[in-house]
């Protein structure tokens, strides 16, 4: 189904299998406004490529494309449990507009998420990759933040470099 026929830092056009990412692609970003994101493009890197690891890669891929509900609501249930913490991490005491907004459900989440970058991460245990997913947010406008998920499950989050690194609790 899906094919993987890139290494590192290439890009996938959105339309073709995410297409439930663009529910959280079709506002205004939270950018600083240093870079511009097209509408139809999802960037994906593979940390480390290592050929040994593509086909954990591909079915991690594969099983985001095939369960993107479940996965991004998951992941959406997951900061809204976690977003306390978040609000802590910040030194945030209550909600604002601007900066905090109140999440009370999924499509909130999705109001205020922006979904730019998937980041496959391998997982040594297992025979699929995790997926650090890097959003543009209103509590973090200069740098994100970052979810990792493994299949549907929620990981972990934090700022943008937590995507990045696929860093686990």
């Amino acid at each position: 189904m899906f094919d993987l026929n890139f290494e590192e830092d290439d890009e996938v056009y959105l339309d073709k299998y995410f297409k439930r990412i663009k529910g959280f692609r079709s506002k205004k970003s939270f950018s600083d406004g240093s870079y511009e994101r097209s509408d139809g493009w999802l960037s994906i890197y593979i940390s480390c490529y290592d050929p040994e690891h593509e086909e954990s890669y591909k079915n991690a891929l594969e099983y985001f494309v095939t369960h993107q509900k479940e996965v991004l609501d998951a992941l959406c249930n997951g900061l809204l449990k976690k977003y306390p913490e978040l609000m802590e991490m910040y030194g945030e005491t209550g909600f604002s507009d601007d900066n905090f907004p109140e999440l009370k459900n999924i499509e909130d989440v999705k109001k205020h998420l922006t979904i730019h970058t998937l980041h496959i991460h391998e997982k040594d245990d297992d025979t699929f990759a995790k997926i650090g997913f890097e959003c543009e947010c209103p509590w973090d406008p200069e740098h994100g933040t970052g979810i990792v998920m493994y299949k549907d499950t929620f990981i972990n989050f934090g700022g943008a470099d937590t995507a990045i690194s696929g860093w686990e609790d």
